[in-house]
């Protein structure tokens, strides 16, 4: 059980929607991407934008195969999960799990893989709050 921080009310764990009707979603607080390449981890804890120059710092040899727009991890509260979200410029396509994501919204949990056209592979870590 979790309780809502807005209206006090005790909610399962695994609904991540207030059921007391304030409108709060509870969002676990940080996902992490882990370089499979280097080992070197990206944290987020806002909806960020991803391309080559913040993926080289993590995997500078995967990062050439971005496009400086590559794809965006969102903090999602209508899913009430982390989502990510290809961008359809990009020039190499932007995969999750081995399969080409568009412009829509996907859900991520932990152990994902999310990767430019099989290229700087990494791996989805989310800290519960």
């Amino acid at each position: 059980m979790w309780d809502c921080p807005t209206c006090g009310v005790k909610n399962e764990v695994s609904v991540a929607h207030c059921q007391g009707g304030c409108g709060y979603v509870k969002i676990p607080r940080q996902l992490t991407l882990r370089s499979c390449a280097t080992g070197k981890v990206i944290t987020m804890h806002l909806t960020t934008a991803i391309g080559r120059r913040l993926l080289a710092g993590a995997d500078p040899k995967g990062s050439v195969y971005a496009s400086e727009s590559q794809f965006e991890i969102l903090r999602d509260e209508e899913l009430g999960a982390w989502a990510l979200r290809g961008f359809s410029d990009a020039r190499n396509a932007t995969c999750l799990n081995g399969i080409q994501v568009g412009d829509g919204k996907q859900r991520l949990t932990v152990g994902d893989e999310i990767s430019v056209s099989g290229h700087a592979k990494f791996v989805v870590s989310i800290e519960e709050s």
